[in-house]
Order: structure tokens, then C-alpha cells, then sequence
């Protein structure tokens, strides 16, 4: 029987007050999420430790191995779900109760990390703060590498122990590559192949370290050493590091040099073996799930994280994941429940009452009942995509071809009696086109030519499709229509280091014809969350959440533009769309008829992009 060790609770706690820290938004912490790195190491570590002298001795037992998994990982777990489900009931607005209730199914299906990547623009965009069961998705990677772990250490363990280390080794330092050089950051992010070297670093560990000594001294240095780098990368690491990748395996070899070296050192005994850490290891995993779910209610109900919030959170989770461990997990875990009474009871039965909740939810409309018509009211604006021309003029992201989906016929047709003007950019470029072909129709034949996540700028990354965008414009479209386009009108999410981008495109449009005038559109406003559910919030809440989720990032860029190119070079203007929505840091959010502006965090509503034409009218005559 392999000897309980004291240290790893002390690492476990250690892991999870960084994600706490993090999270809470203590000052410091602002690479606090390598925590969930940490947890996966010690996964990948303790789980071969069970396992694999039993598939060596031929004593492992599936049945066994994915008893003691439901036991010891399902009570608190739906426990956490169905506490976060009914507490959703009370606040949520009924799209976000249904997106709960769906995440919910996708957790329990241990596929949350499918969910995030399918309703999400990843793990630190906005949205996410909100999401109550966000922080599911790791659970599920831990758990979709319980399925195939045991198999894979069935197949090894007749392999010569440095054959064995190696092949795990390569494969390891494979999904790290794999993370590090895949193009989507958001599948890189949540996906298993990605995440499984971590995992496996800790099972490689967990088979190669028994056989190896070292001498005392080396391991109280190398124990320092890895708690050290730990609080180190806590410190450093932000969310904007390439992350997974390269860069977690610090944390992650920061991890195996405690698991390695920590047992019997003094440093161990005193800052991981302590009875606080020990403590709180245990309740690391109750502390773990009930957290994310209070913080992101917190952050639903615009609470400021002021200090006093943030200790009643940290405590909250405490007593939570205190309770939770003497009255639910622990007793069930240490159970007699055998095999068919444990998956039944603790997995299907609670697998298909979600389910059936989930059903129930999306039936009643999220049991929108809970709310007045009036409350609810602005949510009739959320994604009204239906004036972008979306699939003809505009490819969204569904669209993996632009030569195969954009209609050039509709799109590119020209005018003889009206000034042909080219309205190029990504979906802040579309989401202009209604207010600004009402209102210039007589004047202006309005070219569009859009297609989501396309600016002005191509990298390698970009998608096919942007690539396919300006290479027809730049090097079929306008020149074979150098005289009949007579300007350019440049719209994207702009971001400060997109200026060189924008003028390249400028020398470009130039140099084809020197006579075609520009017109660079700047950002709109933007809000942290949906603005009309901002709006319907402050309608339930009686809050100012629309003022206060203000970004400040669009000022900054509109800033920023404003100065760079006033007197660029002739033919080339700049129109604030920022400065007609916004003074004094308020900004416009309804037009004078009521109707929200923006149906999201900043694209504009065909009522916001036609109050919006008027205003750019007005400047643009003038």
C-alpha cells in the first residue's frame, strides 16, 4: 500500500489558493490560473501511483478504478451543479439560465471543456466571468484522460522501464508542442491532446521516481526550488503569456520537482505538511468547484471586488467546501456502495435529471415568467444579425471560403449615377452598412465587401477566407475599378497596433489610384457584456451595470487614431465614431426612440447603425 503523502495536500492547496487568488482578483496573482496546471500534474501522478502496480501485479480492475472515480468525484459534484442550477433561477436572465442548464448537460457528460470552446471566444474573453460552471472544463479534460490512461498503461507496462519513460516522455513533450504551435488558442486552451502532457508528466513521474535516490541536501534545494517557481509564475505569467504551451511546463516541472524530492525534507515538513495546508489539500477539490460559481454571480450582479467582497468569498467557499467535505464527500466516498449501486445512483441518476431539466428549461424559454415583459424588453435586440447581409455581403465565421460564398454580383455591382464608394473592413464594418446606405442612398452606392475577423491586416494565422478577401480587392477588384471607385471607407475593431496595418492599406488603395479618398472609421463603444442584457439587468436590479461595463480600450484606440492621423497625408480622414457616441466617458447606449444601440458587447442594432449614419452624416458633410 502506497504511504499517504502529506505534501501533496500541501502542493494541492497551494494550487488552488492561486486559482482563488486569481479569480477573487487579488492584486499579484495575475498568473494564479497555473494552479489548474499544478492540479493536473498531481492527477496525472496520484492516478498511476493507484493504478499501475495493480496493472502490473494484474490485479487492476476497471470496474473497481471507476467505482472509487464516481465516489469520490460525482456527490460534490453534481452537489455543486444542482446548488449552482437553483441558484441560477434566482438571478440569471432566462437565455443565460438556459446557457446554464446546457452547460450543466455538457458537464455531466464530462464534455465541458466542448461546451466552453463551442460558446466561448476562449477562457479570457469577455462572457466567461459569468459563465457559473466555466471552471468545469477542467474537470472534464482530468476525466476524459481517466478513460484512456489505464488502457495506455496496460499497453506499457511490459515495455523495459527506459523504453517505457521515453515513449512517454515524447508523447508528452508533444502535446506541449501541440499546444504551443496549434493556431486556435481557444481549442489549444480546453482541448485533452493539448493538455494531456501535463497529465502525463505527472504519471511519467509517478512510474519513474520510485526507482531513483537522491541525496538530502538535493532535495530540500530542488523542493524550494519548485515551490519557489510556482509562486514565481503566479506572479509573472498573465493571461495575455502564450498559455498552454512552452511556457506551462515551468509550472508544470515546478510541480514534479516537489512530487519528486519532497518527502522527508524540512522545507516539505514546514510549508507543505503543516496542519493549515494539509487542511486545506483535502478541501481543495470542494474548494475548487464551489468557488467559480459564487465569483461569477458576483461578477453577474456587478458587485465591485472591493477587499471586504473578496474575503467573503474566499470564506464563503471555506465553509462551503468545509460542510460539503464531512457531510457529502467524504461519507459517501469512503461508502460500501458497490459498482452498480454507485453508477446508478451517483452518476445516471443525476446525468438524467439534468438532462430532463435541461429539457424542461429550454421548453419554458429559460421560465422567462420570472421577469416582467418590461424588464425583459431590450432583449429583443440581442444578435440581430439579419441586416448584415450575412452569406451574400458578409461572411461570418461559418463561412470558411469567401471566393465560394460571397456573391460579387450583388455586392460589387456599380453605379452610374451615384459616387461608388468601398465599405471594407470585418463585422464593425458591416454592422454600418444599413444606417449608412439609408441615409446616403441618393448619393452613395455603398460596395461591401465583409467578412468576420478580417481588419485591414493579414498575418499567417489569419483565416483562408481574409486572405481570399484582400487579395480579390487589392489585386482584382480595385484595379480593374481604379475610376469608378472614388473612395475607401476602412471600419474594424481596431486596435492601437493596427495603425501601421491601416496605413499599408492606404499606400495600397494609393497606389492604384492616388485620386481615391479614404475614410477610416474608428471603433464604437463597447461593453463588457451584452449591452441589452446589461440594460435588462439594470431594469431588474435597479443598477447601473451599462455605465459601469464601459470598456475603455475603444477610447484609448480612438484616442490613439484621432492624433495619428489628423494630417496623415491628403485624401485620408478620420471620423471618431467614439467622440458622436460618447462625452465626457458617457456614452449613448439608446437611441432617442428607446432601442438599444449595440445587440452585443459593441455591434451595432440596424436602429444603432441608422442613429449612428445620421450623426456620421453630419460630420462628414461638414
Amino acid at each position: 500500500m502506497n504511504k499517504y503523502k502529506y505534501n501533496i495536500d500541501g502542493l494541492r492547496a497551494i494550487s488552488v489558493l492561486l486559482v482563488l487568488f486569481y479569480h477573487v482578483k487579488l492584486p499579484l496573482f495575475s498568473g494564479g490560473f497555473i494552479g489548474v496546471d499544478v492540479f493536473f500534474v498531481i492527477s496525472g501522478f496520484l492516478i498511476t501511483k493507484i493504478i499501475y502496480p495493480k496493472i502490473k501485479s494484474g490485479t487492476f480492475s476497471y470496474y473497481d478504478f471507476y467505482n472509487k472515480r464516481i465516489k469520490r468525484i460525482l456527490p460534490i459534484f453534481y452537489l455543486v451543479l444542482f446548488s449552482t442550477i437553483i441558484a441560477g433561477y434566482f438571478i440569471l436572465l432566462p437565455s443565460d439560465y438556459i446557457l446554464l442548464l446546457k452547460s450543466s448537460l455538457y458537464s455531466s457528460f464530462f464534455a465541458a471543456n466542448i461546451f466552453t470552446i463551442l460558446e466561448t471566444s476562449g477562457y479570457f474573453n469577455a462572457g466567461t466571468e459569468t459563465m457559473p460552471l466555466l471552471h468545469i472544463w477542467s474537470l472534464s479534460v482530468e476525466e476524459q484522460f481517466y478513460f484512456i490512461w489505464p488502457v495506455a498503461l496496460y499497453f506499457l507496462y511490459k515495455f523495459n522501464q527506459k523504453r517505457k519513460i521515453v515513449f512517454l516522455l515524447i508523447l508528452g513533450l508533444l502535446s506541449f508542442f501541440f499546444a504551443e504551435f496549434y493556431n486556435d488558442t481557444k481549442l489549444s486552451y480546453f482541448l485533452l491532446p493539448t493538455r494531456a502532457g501535463e497529465l502525463m508528466l505527472g504519471g511519467i513521474i509517478a512510474i519513474w521516481s520510485p526507482s531513483v535516490n537522491f541525496k538530502k541536501s538535493n532535495k530540500e534545494i530542488f523542493t524550494l526550488l519548485g515551490i519557489l517557481t510556482i509562486f514565481i509564475c503566479s506572479l509573472y505569467i498573465t493571461k495575455s503569456t502564450p498559455f498552454p504551451g512552452l511556457w506551462s511546463l515551468i509550472p508544470c516541472f515546478a510541480a514534479l520537482l516537489i512530487l519528486v524530492f519532497a518527502e522527508g525534507t524540512v522545507i516539505s515538513r514546514v510549508l507543505l505538511e503543516n496542519k493549515l495546508s494539509v487542511h486545506l489539500g483535502r478541501l481543495s477539490y470542494g474548494m475548487y468547484l464551489w468557488h467559480w460559481p459564487i465569483v461569477a454571480y458576483v461578477t453577474y450582479l456587478g458587485v465591485d471586488f472591493e477587499f471586504e467582497v473578496q474575503v467573503l468569498i474566499l470564506l464563503t467557499t471555506y465553509l462551503a467546501a468545509l460542510f460539503s467535505y464531512h457531510l457529502v464527500e467524504n461519507p459517501i466516498r469512503y461508502s460500501n456502495l458497490n459498482w452498480n449501486s454507485s453508477y446508478k445512483m451517483l452518476l445516471l441518476l443525476p446525468m438524467s435529471t439534468i438532462t430532463l431539466l435541461y429539457v424542461i428549461t429550454w421548453k419554458f424559454d429559460g421560465f422567462e415568467h420570472r421577469f416582467t415583459q418590461q424588464e425583459l424588453s431590450p432583449l429583443s435586440n440581442i444578435n440581430d444579425l439579419s441586416y448584415f447581409r450575412g452569406g451574400v455581403c458578409f461572411l461570418s465565421n461559418d463561412y470558411s471560403s469567401f471566393g465560394l460564398n460571397y456573391n460579387k454580383e450583388i455586392c460589387n455591382k456599380l453605379s452610374k449615377d451615384r459616387k461608388n464608394v468601398l465599405l471594407l473592413g470585418d463585422s464593425h464594418s458591416a454592422h454600418l452598412y444599413y444606417g449608412l446606405n439609408k441615409v446616403f442612398s441618393n448619393t452613395v452606392n455603398i460596395i461591401q465587401a465583409n467578412t468576420s475577423g478580417c481588419k485591414v491586416n493579414i498575418d499567417a494565422k489569419s483565416p483562408s477566407r481574409c486572405k481570399e478577401l484582400y487579395s480579390y480587392i487589392f489585386d482584382d477588384y480595385l484595379i480593374k475599378n481604379k475610376n469608378e471607385i472614388k473612395e475607401v471607407w476602412l471600419a474594424s475593431r481596431w486596435d492601437i497596433d493596427d495603425y501601421n496595418k491601416v496605413i499599408k492599406a492606404i499606400e495600397k488603395v494609393k497606389s492604384i489610384n492616388s485620386n481615391i479618398k479614404i475614410v477610416v472609421f474608428g471603433p464604437v463603444p463597447e461593453y463588457e457584456y451584452d449591452l441589452p442584457k446589461l440594460m435588462a439587468l439594470d431594469n431588474i436590479y435597479k443598477k447601473t451595470l451599462v455605465v459601469k461595463f464601459l470598456r475603455k480600450k475603444p477610447n484609448e484606440v480612438d484616442e490613439y487614431f484621432s492624433k495619428k492621423f489628423n494630417n496623415v497625408r491628403e485624401g485620408v480622414s478620420y471620423i471618431s465614431l467614439y467622440k458622436l457616441l460618447c462625452f465626457n466617458n458617457k456614452c449613448s447606449y439608446v437611441t432617442p426612440s428607446g432601442e438599444p444601440i449595440h445587440f452585443d458587447y459593441g455591434h451595432l442594432t440596424k436602429f444603432g447603425s441608422l442613429y449612428l449614419a445620421e450623426k456620421i452624416k453630419t460630420q462628414y458633410v461638414n
